[in-house]
């Protein structure tokens, strides 16, 4: 490059620069960056940006301020503040807090191109590692002291494990306020890049989902309980290998092997399946065709338990059976529990004492022969539990399994077999801190459980639950009973009064608020009701218990005089109509009737009353100064 053609690209009127003989345009192009007017000489420079002003004592975000980022060709390099975005952006979407770098390399790659200091692609690497110093990052297997290439080296060599650290991932998921003000943080030094607002709509999208929540941390409580105990521990293998649980982290587990020291993820609900395998059926196989290719440390995981023995090539697991399981001087057939009802405990003492889980309601116990149950009120029927004692004289305790239908596997499957596993059922009212105990149990041999309806967590969807039927050893029934006692036994088809409680949603989720089309819907029946009497008609309800069910039916109006079976609706819908139809439909196998009719606020459309003419169903409707009917006398002053 000729002097003048440097000297307008540069701004410079010369350059000794004798090793190089000369001067190309990506060389120039360099020049003209390091030469700029806000250049310092390298010595004098602060490889740290300037700090960010922050209205708050918080660490965490005061943290983000003191970020310090490598410099390329003067400039400080973004990527480690759009490494921290991304991954609050996967908090906030419910991703996995831990992943491993080649899940997630090329990801990276297209992120931070953009971005790009130089000429040179960015190295997603670099970043990766150079965040462990901070305490929003934890990154799994680093060595100690100096590392070099930055890094990068070991990163593409041993794939560590990072992520979020678990502080910092759970307030940007759980506190929007935080979330917002950390995003602004970490965008401040970029905030006139021209690829900004591009990958922030791409990490951060309008309208995103809120976090999801994984389903499997319920279902896998067992094994992540099991893990949780083995942190740190040493686990053999049956093949002589040995493995470490360094975190747990649903739904993974970090393992750490001789050839991966930094820690491989391992799904946990690979473990759990082993667990229910075991359950089931008393032993299981260590090998690839049952547990998978990481049946070496599941296999090690089982042989950890203390109920368990290990023998065989392939290595099987195997539970002790009961004698010589909890063999010692333990009582049989009391558990060994030195409790008496009433007393209370904590419940950490208490699993100390005779083992289980700290978790969940029903937790069966590898130290002694006992399944320790837990019932509360307070908590559970916000989960779908609606437990107590009935007329029966049992006590009804809902299974586990808080969403979706429940399944007769891990602590139901204990309970319904613990005659054959010879455990007690000891049941405690109350799941944390102090818990009293109840006294002794045991399943009802006649009818051990029946299936019903509830509730998902947080009064969500309708779904199929397992209720078991518990015989107390220790105490007669107390007189005070469930409130739904009264609703779950009598006759086949009854009359009861016309009130609002007396609904079949009353029985799925007592503690329910009626919706605002339940709303309309009772005050539709009890102005028709007004309307009925007015004309000396006889009305009441029935409540229909088909033969082997335990949940209820309600009728919403029976007209004695004329035998007319009514079901009301708060709209005039065609879903409306069709659901009293279908309701009506179940109801008539129990209930003689002259007459059917859905009962609506107004008149439905032509093609509604014929839809319910053609199943000899007529159609009532409020006016304005009463009700008028397809078949009239069903409104009638007095029906013919």
């Amino acid at each position: 490059m000729a002097g003048p053609e440097l000297k307008r690209t540069v701004g410079i009127d010369t350059v000794r620069l004798p090793q190089f003989p000369r001067i190309d345009l990506q060389r120039a192009e360099h020049l003209t960056i390091l030469l700029a007017e806000n250049f310092e000489p390298h010595r004098a420079r602060d490889r740290t940006p300037a700090p960010l002003p922050v209205d708050t004592d918080e660490p965490l975000l005061k943290a983000l301020t003191e970020l310090k980022v490598d410099r390329q060709l003067g400039q400080p390099t973004p990527y480690q503040y759009l490494v921290l975005l991304w991954a609050i952006s996967k908090a906030i979407h419910g991703r996995e807090r831990m992943q491993p770098f080649s899940d997630v390399r090329d990801e990276l790659r297209n992120l931070l191109g953009p971005f790009a200091v130089g000429e040179s692609q960015p190295e997603p690497e670099l970043p990766w590692f150079a965040l462990r110093k901070s305490p929003w990052w934890q990154l799994f297997g680093a060595p100690d002291g100096p590392v070099p290439r930055g890094g990068r080296d070991f990163v593409r060599t041993e794939n560590p494990v990072a992520g979020l650290a678990r502080a910092a991932h759970d307030r940007v998921r759980d506190d929007q306020a935080f979330r917002s003000r950390a995003i602004e943080l970490l965008t401040a030094p970029v905030a006139e890049h021209p690829a900004l607002q591009t990958a922030l709509g791409s990490l951060f999208p309008a309208g995103s989902p809120a976090p999801e929540v994984h389903a499997g941390e319920d279902e896998n409580q067992e094994a992540v309980d099991l893990l949780t105990g083995l942190i740190g521990r040493r686990l053999e293998s049956t093949t002589g290998a040995v493995n470490e649980v360094l975190a747990v982290e649903p739904p993974n587990v970090l393992v750490a092997t001789s050839k991966s020291p930094q820690g491989q993820l391992v799904p946990i609900a690979e473990v759990q399946t082993a667990l229910d395998l075991l359950g089931r059926d008393g032993q299981v196989t260590v090998d690839v065709p049952t547990l998978g290719h990481r049946s070496s440390f599941v296999g090690a995981v089982l042989a950890s338990r203390e109920d368990v023995v290990v023998a065989g090539a392939p290595s099987v697991v195997s539970l002790l059976d009961a004698d010589s399981r909890f063999a010692g001087g333990k009582a049989q057939g009391s558990g060994g529990l030195h409790l008496k009802p009433g007393e209370q405990i904590k419940r950490t003492a208490l699993h100390q004492r005779y083992g289980g889980s700290g978790q969940g309601g029903i937790s069966p116990s590898s130290q002694s022969p006992n399944i320790l149950i837990f019932t509360d009120p307070k908590t559970g029927e916000q989960h779908g539990y609606f437990d107590g004692w009935q007329a029966d004289g049992l006590f009804h305790y809902t299974g586990e399994g808080q969403r979706g239908d429940q399944l007769m596997i891990r602590g139901n499957r204990a309970i319904v077999d613990h005659r054959a596993t010879g455990r007690a059922l000891q049941v405690f009212e109350g799941s944390k801190d102090v818990v009293r105990y109840m006294g002794r149990f045991e399943l009802d041999e006649r009818e051990p459980c029946y299936e019903t309806d509830a509730p998902e967590t947080g009064d969500g969807p309708v779904r199929k639950v397992i209720v078991f039927r518990l015989r107390s050893l220790t105490a007669s029934a107390p007189a005070e009973r469930s409130p739904l006692a009264s609703v779950t036994v009598g006759p086949i088809v009854a009359d009861v009064p016309i009130e609002q409680q007396h609904t079949e949603k009353a029985w799925t989720n007592p503690k329910a608020e009626p919706i605002e089309a339940e709303r309309r819907e009772a005050k539709l029946v009890l102005a028709f009701e007004a309307h009925l009497r007015a004309r000396g008609r006889a009305v009441s309800r029935k409540r229909v218990l088909p033969p082997g069910e335990h949940k209820p039916m309600y009728t919403d109006l029976y007209d004695d005089t004329v035998m007319a079976l009514v079901e009301a609706k708060g709209t005039t819908s065609r879903e409306a109509v069709r659901m009293a139809l279908g309701q009506l439909a179940d109801y008539s196998r129990f209930v003689d009737a002259t007459h059917r009719a859905v009962l609506l606020p107004g008149k439905p459309r032509p093609d509604l009353q014929d839809l319910a003419a053609s199943q000899d169903v007529a159609v009532i409707w409020q006016t304005g100064d009463g009700f008028e009917s397809t078949a009239p006398r069903l409104v009638a002053e007095r029906p013919t």
